[in-house]
């Protein structure tokens, strides 16, 4: 019984200890800034790729030049 009774104890503590959450709030809030991030870069280099291929076909289409 004493057995039951001191891991009870031990429970208690561990899950009373907050010791290091903010780190792990920290973690999680940074991954999530990450994520963003490199969909933000992704959608943005979408579209700086579509626009320089515009800008590819006025110029190609300006010198006389065919389609490559």
């Amino acid at each position: 019984m004493a057995f039951i009774t001191k891991n009870t104890k031990s429970s208690r503590n561990l899950l009373g200890d907050e010791r290091g959450l903010s780190t792990i709030e920290y973690v999680i809030l940074m991954a999530i800034v990450v994520i963003g991030a490199v969909g933000t870069w992704n959608e943005i280099g979408a579209k700086f790729k579509g626009t320089l291929g515009e800008s590819r076909d006025d110029v190609n289409k300006i010198g006389g030049a065919e389609d490559e």
